[in-house]
């Protein structure tokens, strides 16, 4: 899948399954799986097909500022959370955030980067870092590798075994890579227009 359809399926589920009850608790999970749906193509080489994962990630980033300040403004958990915790806590998230994107960004498209290592080692990162986005944040690694799962390139699920996994149902930029990314954005806006008003009785 392409970045649109990451980012939409990524906010739409984290919504559904965090179902927070505010809107600077919205914006926190806004925030952290914007963030982890489009990390995984960091290792996405330069190249004109690669303009789509870097337009989505810059897309993330802007998101994410624009929660951040958000939370800022309106005193959220995530602010509140990086106020109130030791330097050493957070610099440690700041060092592993780093090391793994790095890593991610130096191995091969769909290798480590789409691994439950990777998972791991992203999700514990920020956990140090920010633990208001951690939750968030894998859900959205965890939906990228799922739909990335379902593409006919396989990815390396278990690295560093060499196994690549594929259902082998679409190809990543076609017509099912339209469809979710519609079906992500649609489910977002009425998710966060329902959990922000307060409806949290779906």
């Amino acid at each position: 899948m392409m970045g649109k359809a990451h980012m939409g399926v990524g906010v739409a589920a984290a919504l559904a399954l965090l179902r927070p009850t505010t809107p600077v608790a919205c914006a926190a999970v806004v925030m952290g799986a914007s963030l982890g749906s489009v990390v995984c193509d960091v290792d996405v080489r330069p190249n004109e097909r690669a303009k789509d994962a870097f337009r989505w990630r810059m897309v993330a980033l802007v998101l994410a500022c624009a929660m951040l300040a958000y939370d800022y403004l309106h005193v959220g958990p995530v602010c509140a959370y990086l106020k109130g915790h030791v330097a050493r806590e957070v610099a440690s998230g700041i060092v592993g955030m780093i090391a793994t994107t790095v890593l991610a960004a130096l191995t091969s498209h769909r290798t480590f980067s789409h691994s439950l290592v990777a998972l791991a080692f992203w999700g514990e990162s920020m956990k140090l870092l920010c633990e208001p986005l951690a939750v968030p944040f894998v859900v959205g690694i965890a939906s990228h590798v799922l739909l990335d799962l379902t593409n006919k390139k396989g990815i390396r699920l278990f690295w560093p075994l060499r196994n690549d996994f594929s259902l082998g149902l679409w190809k990543a930029d076609g017509l099912a890579n339209d469809l979710f990314a519609l079906v992500g954005m649609v489910a977002s806006v009425v998710l966060l227009a329902f959990f922000a008003t307060g409806r949290h009785g779906l």
